[in-house]
């Protein structure tokens, strides 16, 4: 026995107006999230920054090595790394208060979340940044923020 089922208009569209205000709903919340995880980003190159540069002011040890799980944070799909390597890299120089050699800026951006590059890729980015002037490349080799 088939029922008599009617959809009008006027429900699609109720249907419809209610999909795209979720879909906004979430865009929001996803840019929100973002900026929150770009934030948490930013102050653990700034502790990572300071550990490597100043070793000796590591008063308290930085909980690093805590996951959502253990921190009471709710496990996500989403990577908690959403910045490119090429904004890591920049992001870190102009953050550090003084020049990374080599090593330490990559060492900055494995403990900032960014996979390692392998070979030439490295060396690569950074000459193009440094050549469009979103770092320096200072003569001994080190790296850092452009000049302002």
């Amino acid at each position: 026995m088939a029922t008599d089922l009617t959809i009008t208009a006027a429900v699609q569209q109720s249907w419809d107006a209610d999909e795209a205000r979720l879909l906004k709903e979430i865009a929001h919340h996803q840019a929100e999230l973002a900026r929150r995880q770009q934030s948490i980003a930013d102050i653990r190159a700034k502790r990572t920054a300071l550990a490597l540069l100043h070793p000796e002011s590591q008063a308290v040890p930085v909980p690093w090595s805590l996951t959502p799980a253990e921190s009471g944070v709710r496990q996500s799909s989403i990577p908690l790394t959403t910045e490119s390597f090429i904004d890591a890299m920049v992001r870190i120089a102009r953050a550090a208060p003084k020049p990374l050699a080599k090593h330490e800026l990559k060492a900055l951006l494995a403990q900032s979340g960014q996979q390692k590059q392998e070979g030439p890729q490295f060396y690569t980015t950074l000459k193009r940044l440094k050549d469009k002037g979103r770092v320096r490349v200072l003569p001994n080799g080190d790296v850092w923020g452009p000049e302002s």
